[in-house]
């Protein structure tokens, strides 16, 4: 697994809110690596913390909040997201074990649950 450390968080566009017919715009990552441009539209509050992996042809995006406690995850293959999970912080715990590993290991504990 592979971290992807030159990414840029924005606000999607105009035109995208409306085609996806949200009232408010949500964030999109955009990175490139050898294989290319991948852009990828996030379910994540904006005082999230994130981290980026990849993994063959995957990318994890790993969204944590230190203030509220959660922590999600989002899967995607291509331009596609596959998979998706969210742990309330009373979740958190008996899910990964401690809130305080390092975010490729939380990774690595949620991969069988998505």
């Amino acid at each position: 697994m592979r971290r992807v450390t030159n990414w840029i968080l924005r606000k999607e566009s105009f035109g995208d809110m409306m085609d996806s017919r949200r009232y408010h715009p949500c964030n999109e990552i955009i990175f490139r690596d050898r294989e290319g441009v991948h852009r990828h539209k996030l379910s994540i509050g904006n005082s999230d913390k994130i981290d980026v992996y990849r993994e063959k042809d995957e990318t994890f995006v790993l969204s944590r909040n230190p203030q509220l406690g959660y922590v999600g995850m989002e899967v995607f293959t291509g331009n596609e997201r596959m998979a998706d999970i969210f742990l309330q912080p009373h979740e958190v715990t008996e899910v990964v074990g401690r809130d305080d590993l390092q975010p490729h290991t939380i990774i690595r504990r949620l991969m069988p649950f998505v």
